[in-house]
């Protein structure tokens, strides 16, 4: 499996100040860089079963047929190298690392799905950049940018919503008969037997049980342990397509063309569509909460959840205001967990969340580049 990775200079755009004025911000990312570089050639000589590799091979192969539509043909034999690991991991500009969870037919199912996954990140539009003041890095719809004082990400949920929908178009492909399939199903059974009935989780694993982990916890092979796999931000992506497709008729038919319009940004790092029906439909305070949404399962608590649904279903989820503070990720003071909402997730103390606003500045946007300059701590351009 190949292990061979761009250099630095082919990967990332170094722009002419930056080399002038900061040579040692390029030097630190450089170090960064390979630093992953070595970390990736170690995990990818990790020696794979002839049966791993062999699902691994299958998930490549389906994704082939997930991204044609969007992939130039003459991508889609370049080589994505994937390897197991301890945790998953998607390391920018080529390379994917997933988990196995279990020696069974089940086990060999999720394997499946999760290297679809991650694959999907890897063919997804990547990006990078070193500038004078920040570096930016973007895989699908997921920017981070990193600077001196702070680092910001945006659209991670939406990114992972997305990715998690291309994931189910994958897992559709098999036949029904596959014993993929029929090991999620078995397994979804098995777990719908230990919950109760008035659970919603039982409607979940009824009507799409490829779009959660169910992992027998080691102290009782007769119970389970749901690890959540972003669906909750696939149901918040699905409100926000059907409400956008609703409120703008004329430009688009129904919740698929605007699916289309996230998936084309995902493949094709082109924003502008995407950006500008959230605008139209949420206005620039939810082009924030947008961008700025998290995976939710991870980051808050399920009133924040709530919240996050009822407002892209266009439906009254309270101050507007205060629900952006809430969707904002900060690291709590107390327990120094990254958090969201009004109370840490983790350690249940009362989150300080910034309600001062920026004065009016001309200054680039370092989210969609503009120099029209930011006013309130919104850029005119973008909304972020």
């Amino acid at each position: 499996m190949s292990t061979e990775r761009p250099s630095f200079n082919d990967a990332f755009r170094v722009s002419k100040r930056a080399q002038e004025k900061n040579p040692n911000g390029i030097y630190a990312a450089r170090r960064d860089y390979y630093t992953l570089g070595e970390e990736w050639k170690e995990k990818t000589e990790k020696e794979l079963s002839e049966k791993d590799r062999s699902i691994i091979e299958a998930a490549r192969n389906t994704v082939g047929q997930v991204v044609r539509k969007w992939v130039p043909s003459e991508q889609l034999q370049d080589d994505v190298p994937v390897a197991l690991s301890d945790r998953n991991a998607f390391i920018v500009h080529g390379g994917a690392m997933v988990e196995r969870i279990e020696d069974s037919d089940y086990g060999d199912a999720d394997l499946f799905l999760a290297a679809v996954h991650e694959q999907l990140h890897a063919r997804s539009f990547t990006d990078a950049v070193v500038t004078n003041t920040y570096k930016k890095t973007q895989a699908g719809l997921d920017i981070i940018i990193e600077s001196p004082k702070e680092t910001r990400r945006y659209f991670q949920g939406l990114n992972e919503a997305c990715t998690m929908d291309l994931e189910t178009l994958g897992y559709g492909l098999l036949p029904d008969e596959h014993t993929f399939k029929q090991a999620i199903k078995d397994r979804a059974e098995e777990v719908i037997a230990t919950i109760q009935e008035e659970d919603p989780l039982t409607r979940i694993l009824e009507t799409m049980p490829w779009i959660v982990t169910m992992k027998r916890r080691e102290e009782d092979s007769e119970t389970f342990r749901v690890l959540s796999h972003y669906y909750e931000d696939v149901f918040i992506r699905s409100r926000m397509t059907v409400h956008i497709a609703k409120t703008l008729p004329e430009t688009y038919a129904d919740a698929n063309q605007v699916g289309e319009v996230i998936e084309k940004a995902y493949f094709t790092g082109d924003f502008h569509e995407l950006k500008s029906a959230i605008r139209e439909v949420y206005g620039p305070k939810g082009m924030l909460i947008a961008s700025r949404w998290r995976t939710v399962e991870k980051f808050y608590p399920p009133e924040v959840i709530k919240k996050i649904k009822q407002f892209f279903s266009g439906k009254e989820c309270g101050d507007v205001d205060q629900l952006l503070r809430e969707v904002e990720v900060s690291v709590c003071s107390t327990c120094l967990e990254e958090t969201g909402g009004s109370v840490c997730l983790h350690c249940g103390a009362k989150r300080e969340m910034d309600r001062k606003k920026n004065k009016e500045e001309t200054i680039e946007c370092k989210f969609c580049g503009s120099f029209i300059g930011v006013s309130n701590g919104v850029c005119r351009e973008c909304g972020s």
